[in-house]
Protein backbone atom coordinates (compact mmCIF):
# COMPACT_ATOMS: atom_id res chain seq x y z
CA UNK A 1 0.00 0.00 0.00
CA UNK A 2 2.77 2.69 0.95
CA UNK A 3 2.54 5.55 2.56
CA UNK A 4 2.85 9.30 0.54
CA UNK A 5 6.10 11.23 0.87
CA UNK A 6 5.80 15.42 1.00
CA UNK A 7 7.54 16.98 -1.46
CA UNK A 8 7.98 20.65 -1.39
CA UNK A 9 8.37 22.00 -4.55
CA UNK A 10 10.18 25.09 -5.60
CA UNK A 11 10.75 24.61 -9.46
CA UNK A 12 8.37 26.63 -11.48
CA UNK A 13 9.27 24.32 -14.41
CA UNK A 14 6.41 22.30 -12.72
CA UNK A 15 4.10 24.67 -13.21
CA UNK A 16 2.57 27.47 -11.15
CA UNK A 17 0.02 25.71 -9.60
CA UNK A 18 2.36 22.95 -8.51
CA UNK A 19 4.69 25.21 -5.97
CA UNK A 20 4.64 24.59 -2.32
CA UNK A 21 3.81 21.58 -0.74
CA UNK A 22 2.82 18.06 -3.08
CA UNK A 23 2.44 14.76 -2.05
CA UNK A 24 3.96 11.46 -3.76
CA UNK A 25 3.30 7.72 -3.44
CA UNK A 26 6.82 7.19 -6.25
CA UNK A 27 10.07 7.90 -4.26
CA UNK A 28 10.45 6.04 -1.17
CA UNK A 29 6.84 5.56 0.62
CA UNK A 30 7.99 5.88 3.81
CA UNK A 31 6.13 9.34 4.70
CA UNK A 32 9.68 10.76 4.41
CA UNK A 33 10.12 14.78 3.00
CA UNK A 34 11.82 15.61 -0.55
CA UNK A 35 12.72 19.72 -1.76
CA UNK A 36 12.73 20.31 -5.54
CA UNK A 37 15.16 23.11 -6.03
CA UNK A 38 14.16 25.98 -7.84
CA UNK A 39 16.39 24.44 -11.01
CA UNK A 40 14.58 20.53 -10.64
CA UNK A 41 16.81 18.93 -8.36
CA UNK A 42 15.50 16.57 -5.67
CA UNK A 43 16.89 16.26 -2.16
CA UNK A 44 15.82 14.10 0.50
CA UNK A 45 15.32 16.09 3.78
CA UNK A 46 16.25 14.58 7.41
CA UNK A 47 15.42 16.94 10.56
CA UNK A 48 12.95 19.26 11.27
CA UNK A 49 11.41 21.34 8.14
CA UNK A 50 8.12 23.33 8.43
CA UNK A 51 7.24 23.45 5.09
CA UNK A 52 4.51 25.88 6.06
CA UNK A 53 6.32 28.88 7.39
CA UNK A 54 9.77 27.94 5.14
CA UNK A 55 12.05 27.43 7.92
CA UNK A 56 14.82 25.14 7.79
CA UNK A 57 16.55 24.34 11.03
CA UNK A 58 18.78 21.35 12.13
CA UNK A 59 17.98 19.59 8.81
CA UNK A 60 20.08 17.89 6.33
CA UNK A 61 20.08 17.70 3.23
CA UNK A 62 21.12 14.92 0.66
CA UNK A 63 20.68 14.57 -3.02
CA UNK A 64 18.03 11.63 -4.37
CA UNK A 65 19.79 10.52 -7.35
CA UNK A 66 17.07 8.26 -8.54
CA UNK A 67 15.50 7.52 -12.07
CA UNK A 68 11.95 7.41 -11.77
CA UNK A 69 8.70 8.91 -13.14
CA UNK A 70 6.84 10.73 -10.09
CA UNK A 71 3.54 11.43 -9.91
CA UNK A 72 3.07 14.83 -7.65
CA UNK A 73 -0.02 15.42 -6.31
CA UNK A 74 -2.11 18.79 -4.84
CA UNK A 75 -5.19 20.65 -4.03
CA UNK A 76 -6.38 23.91 -5.90
CA UNK A 77 -9.13 25.17 -6.13
CA UNK A 78 -11.16 22.30 -4.69
CA UNK A 79 -9.81 20.52 -7.66
CA UNK A 80 -7.52 17.32 -6.80
CA UNK A 81 -4.29 18.04 -9.33
CA UNK A 82 -1.84 16.12 -10.23
CA UNK A 83 1.59 15.99 -12.76
CA UNK A 84 3.68 13.16 -13.92
CA UNK A 85 7.62 14.87 -13.49
CA UNK A 86 10.40 12.89 -14.84
CA UNK A 87 13.88 12.98 -12.62
CA UNK A 88 16.66 11.82 -14.14
CA UNK A 89 19.21 11.05 -11.41
CA UNK A 90 17.65 13.60 -9.42
CA UNK A 91 17.32 16.15 -12.01
CA UNK A 92 14.22 17.55 -13.49
CA UNK A 93 13.84 16.48 -17.36
CA UNK A 94 10.45 16.30 -18.28
CA UNK A 95 7.30 17.45 -16.91
CA UNK A 96 3.85 16.10 -18.52
CA UNK A 97 0.19 17.88 -16.55
CA UNK A 98 -2.59 15.76 -16.04
CA UNK A 99 -6.22 16.78 -15.71
CA UNK A 100 -7.53 17.95 -12.23
CA UNK A 101 -10.68 15.75 -10.72
CA UNK A 102 -13.11 17.41 -8.70
CA UNK A 103 -13.18 16.97 -4.84
CA UNK A 104 -16.69 15.88 -3.71
CA UNK A 105 -18.73 18.58 -1.76
CA UNK A 106 -19.39 17.41 1.92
Amino acid sequence: MGLFSEVFNSCPMLGEEFLGSLQTKDFECMMDRYWISPVGEIFRIDGNFDFESKSWYDIAVRPYLKTVVARLYTIKNNKFIEVHALFRLGKLIEVVPQDGVELPQD
